[in-house]
């Protein structure tokens, strides 16, 4: 909304603003991304690292102010996403850091969560991300990774993949458990599925097939 996806942003101090234990695609301070390539190593591998630098160069260009603090910059970001929700209605909802850690204030719902999920897919450029399975990417400042998506669904090789799944995205947290947010187009229509507080990564994928499963048995 704020920035074009090939808008160059070179990884910063924010890395230190991110949580030990967090995931991670592994970029540095100093190397150069476009925006594009950011929001694959953030909703691919789940890198939280990519979150962060979203957060705080989107946050200095929607402000105008390039030379923006970035704990100033982080709290931007957040107010920005705090006001989308508004403006979807996600009124359950409420942001107070760019990668979903634990934190007091910061939380969302089922019903949310599957709203933002039918945001991304109407989006091309994130519909396009969430739905490969791997992504070879070459920064800007030349180095040359290839990230894997965190989102057995789409892994081929993996007992929960599913051939008509087109996303979305994984998430854990001590607090959250494990979650896992599903996509899959079943007799010529979208299904998202919402799977929260499980306590096993296991358990989310055993869950959300057996949703899966379900309505494949109910709409033939």
């Amino acid at each position: 909304k704020y920035a074009d996806p090939q808008d160059v942003f070179t990884v910063g101090n924010e890395q230190y603003s991110v949580m030990k234990g967090s995931s991670l695609c592994y970029i540095k301070i100093g190397q150069k991304l476009t925006l594009e390539q950011l929001l694959i190593g953030m909703l691919l591998p789940s890198g939280n690292d990519a979150a962060y630098t979203v957060a705080v160069n989107v946050a200095r260009k929607a402000a105008g102010d390039p030379e923006m603090k970035t704990a100033d910059a982080l709290t931007y970001f957040c107010g920005l996403m705090n006001k989308y929700c508004e403006e979807v209605g996600a009124y359950d909802s409420h942001f107070v850091n760019p990668d979903g850690w634990d934190e007091e204030n910061h939380y969302s719902t089922a019903n949310d969560i599957a709203l933002f999920a039918t945001k991304v897919l109407e989006n091309d450029l994130l519909s396009g991300i969430v739905s490969n399975h791997k992504k070879r990417v070459i920064f800007v400042s030349g180095e040359d990774v290839t990230w894997t998506d965190s989102n057995k669904l789409l892994d081929p090789k993996s007992e929960y993949y599913r051939e008509n799944a087109i996303g979305v995205k994984t998430g854990s947290t001590p607090d959250a458990g494990y979650c896992l947010t599903g996509a899959e187009k079943i007799n010529g229509r979208l299904y998202i599925t919402v799977i929260l507080g499980c306590k096993t990564r296991d358990d989310s994928y055993k869950d959300t097939i057996t949703f899966l499963n379900e309505i494949m048995t109910i709409s033939e």
